[in-house]
């Protein structure tokens, strides 16, 4: 019995050294797709902008809304490079970063409201972006062929920008003016998860698809404004006794937003959570 166990021991420890099983690997990992983002404030506030401009109309006899074309900040791009250190056949450790961007330019959020002076347009931009720095765990399992699914998950830092702009123009002019801008930064943390299939083209290269999702929302941004002002980004609901309406609506301010027209204000939350689909390669070193 004890020379059965010391042969099984030997050939347990002869299998986890062999180079086939311990063998560790390098690769260079670059995906891109699309990706859509929570932004649950900020599609707040593009709202609200939107519904105060259809109540200005509406109260106004002398204002005709001839289109009405606001959408909602979601969608973007999610591109990522990451370092892959493999650990055998079924697992790997990573390490990289990317970019997640989403973006509602002038052409997808303006309203064309015709006054008595003239046809304006008016738009509500904003531009989100995250860059994180994650590392990442990877559970492999071959297939057959060429082919291994993957699930993976892990966490670390991520750096967010809110870029917010509100413009105006004639309909016949060519540019827009831009009398309020605003941009802010802030970071923290991101937590990420996904899944994939990897198909191995030779020994150097392989193909990969993969859907991934990420937790993160940011608060704590500061930044400045177009009049110099610089500060906190606050989020908070400003009463315009005009139109008796309540607008939620972001502001850099030296200090939190106070007065009789002024309700829940709180420093502003970004969240760059959502999910990604990607098509990429890895290259084998």
């Amino acid at each position: 019995m004890r020379k059965l166990t010391a042969v099984a021991a030997l050939l347990l420890l002869t299998g986890a050294a062999s180079p086939a099983r311990a063998a560790l690997s390098l690769s260079l990992r670059l995906a891109g797709g699309a990706t859509r983002l929570a932004l649950g404030e900020a599609n707040a506030v593009l709202a609200d902008w939107r519904a105060w401009r259809l109540k200005e109309v509406d109260n106004a006899k002398n204002l005709t809304l001839e289109e009405d074309k606001v959408g909602a900040l979601h969608f973007g791009y999610d591109f990522d490079a990451e370092l892959i250190l493999g650990l055998g056949r079924h697992f790997a450790l990573g390490i990289g970063g990317g970019i997640l961007n989403a973006g509602i330019s002038e052409k997808r959020a303006f309203l064309t409201v015709a006054r008595p002076a003239g046809t304006y347009n008016y738009a509500h931009t904003m531009t989100a972006n995250a860059y994180p720095v994650l590392v990442q765990g990877y559970g492999l399992l071959p297939l057959g062929g060429k082919l291994t699914a993957y699930a993976k998950a892990g966490g670390g830092v991520v750096w967010g920008k809110l870029v917010e702009r509100e413009a105006s123009k004639l309909v016949t002019a060519e540019k827009y003016a831009y009398p309020v801008s605003q941009s802010a930064t802030a970071d923290g943390t991101m937590l990420a998860a996904g899944a994939g299939l990897l198909f191995e083209a030779d020994e150097k290269l392989s193909f990969l698809a993969e859907v991934s999702a990420r937790r993160g929302a940011l608060t704590d941004f500061e930044g400045q404004a177009k009049d110099g002002t610089a500060g906190a980004l606050y989020a908070f609901e400003q009463y315009d006794a005009k139109l008796e309406y309540w607008q939620r609506r972001f502001e850099i301010l030296s200090g939190p937003p106070e007065g009789e027209g002024v309700r829940n204000q709180s420093k502003a939350r970004i969240d760059f959570g959502g999910v990604s689909v990607k098509l990429g390669v890895a290259l084998k070193f």
